[in-house]
């Protein structure tokens, strides 16, 4: 790779070139930069979402069961229906 730090006019195209090459990369750094601000306000919103539902379930199981006696009536009960309980796997 050439080194230019001479800038007289026979190494202008050098410059030219490599101020060329820094713009590109610049231009593509800040393309990543702004992909990852995406991705985690899209990671932010699954999150969000995730725990949505996970509250919407408890409440469906706690309207389905009210009289639930913690994990192990729930899981009994699951069980007896035909299901496979995955705690203790």
């Amino acid at each position: 790779m050439r080194c230019c730090a001479d800038v007289r006019d026979t190494n202008q195209k050098c410059l030219t070139e490599q101020e060329s090459i820094e713009e590109r990369f610049l231009e593509q750094f800040a393309l990543l930069e702004d992909g990852l601000a995406h991705l985690q306000l899209q990671m932010r919103r699954m999150s969000e979402g995730a725990k949505q539902f996970g509250s919407l379930a408890r409440q469906m199981r706690r309207a389905t069961y009210p009289a639930d006696r913690g994990d192990e009536g729930m899981s009994s009960r699951f069980e007896n229906r035909g299901g496979h309980s995955v705690k203790g796997e």
